[in-house]
């Protein structure tokens, strides 16, 4: 999975910082002298968010300390071949762990292991939202209820390349919350990687294997029996780098969406825009969004 470039010193930092009790698979035995303790699996998650690569797994159960032994697994990330294992000073002497972790059974974990877990999701949910935040210069915007909805489902995408939610309100009040998803029908483009790795972010929009958060919600909409055009859409998400999609100035990029929202005559579009959320018409979107479906402008 190819990712954009970040500063791993202040990825790696942002998670410490965001590691806490609520955040720990063993909040018993966390504490402030070993905040490491637990994180493993959400860690791991969060660093292949950002740098790609695989989560692999160490069976702990033949571990001589039988408070580590009895955690029964430990996870890490290894990317380009190279072992990336940022909380392991969770047990002590690195050195000795990285020995029985040499000597020891290894395997590798899908994501989709960890997040069909709900404990493991709301855990990992919430460190990723600390650290997003963390790494966007604590925007105001993480402050807001909505964009907070937008991220939270963004993270349960499947999308290898960016993740994104949507919120709709219909007089004030959230009526449904969706996120971009791979399509059964479409999985043999997401095999072994995505189609879309490859190909322009925001061309060619009718080749790839996911719905997008926008078609969901207004699925969800027509469902619902709700008229579009009465209806608020927030979307807010990732970039294939792993950080929040937090705009420079008011813009839409996907041709495909906002012809959706035309048609459907969408009554407003809303983008987080530096600080706040910013509105456009479905027709603005269009405008916006050829620029990008012809290459005239790209993704940064």
């Amino acid at each position: 999975m190819a990712k954009g470039e970040i500063n791993q010193l202040n990825l790696f930092q942002a998670i410490q910082k965001s590691w806490w009790m609520d955040t720990s698979a063993d909040m018993e035995n966390w504490s402030e002298d070993n905040p490491a303790w637990g994180q493993c699996a959400v860690t791991a998650l969060t660093v292949q968010d950002f740098l790609g690569g695989e989560i692999l797994r160490l069976d702990l159960t033949k571990h001589p300390d039988p408070k580590v032994a009895v955690m029964r697994s430990h996870y890490f990330n290894r990317i380009n071949g190279e072992m990336l294992d940022v909380s392991s000073d969770q047990f002590g002497d690195i050195n000795r762990f990285y020995a029985f972790r040499s000597s020891n059974g290894i395997i590798v974990r899908n994501r989709h292991y960890f997040l069909k877990n709900q404990d493991t999701r709301s855990r990992y949910a919430h460190l990723r939202y600390n650290v997003a935040k963390l790494l966007g210069k604590n925007s105001p915007l993480f402050g807001d209820c909505i964009y907070g909805y937008c991220l939270a489902n963004a993270m349960l995408s499947d999308c290898q390349k960016s993740r994104f939610g949507c919120v709709v309100k219909y007089c004030d009040q959230i009526v449904t919350v969706t996120f971009n998803r791979i399509l059964g029908c479409m999985k043999d483009w997401a095999e072994p990687q995505c189609i879309r790795l490859n190909i322009q972010s925001r061309t060619q929009s009718m080749i790839g294997c996911c719905s997008h958060a926008e078609e969901e919600a207004l699925v969800q909409v027509r469902d619902l029996k709700l008229n579009p055009s009465e209806c608020d859409f927030y979307v807010a998400g990732f970039r294939s780098s792993g950080l929040a999609a937090i705009l420079p100035e008011k813009r839409f990029s996907c041709i495909r969406c906002a012809t959706n929202f035309y048609l459907h005559g969408v009554g407003r579009i809303f983008v987080p825009v530096k600080d706040r959320w910013e509105s456009m018409t479905a027709e603005e979107a269009i405008q916006s969004a050829k620029k990008y479906a012809l290459g005239e402008k790209r993704i940064l």
